[in-house]
């Protein structure tokens, strides 16, 4: 947890212990297993080298909906970086991914 602790706590926020139940397209929220409800401009599931999406994700809901990035090579990452230029983009929800996967898109 020593490189999630020197995050600034104004730019980078991390729930342990907490899962992902719903994700909210229309509205731009990420539901968890605390109550909690995230919102999003930027949602990156990021799930980790043997990347999957969750169940309540379908391959073609991540593909179509604008706002969804699923990271899983440089490709991905340059149409996030791309779309999260853009001036109405003001902040991101990350689910899933380990530290190396938050590292790398830390900068956007």
């Amino acid at each position: 947890m020593g490189w999630y602790a020197k995050q600034n706590p104004e730019h980078f926020a991390f729930h342990i212990g907490e899962q992902v139940l719903s994700i909210d397209t229309e509205r731009k929220t990420v539901h968890t297993s605390k109550d909690n409800t995230f919102t999003y401009d930027i949602l990156v599931l990021a799930t980790g080298s043997a990347a999957g999406l969750p169940p309540y994700v379908s391959a073609a809901q991540a593909k179509d909906t604008k706002g969804i990035f699923v990271y899983r090579s440089i490709a991905d990452l340059e149409g996030l970086i791309k779309y999260a230029e853009r001036p109405e983009i003001k902040t991101a929800s990350v689910v899933g991914g380990g530290v190396s996967r938050l590292f790398q898109i830390k900068p956007i």
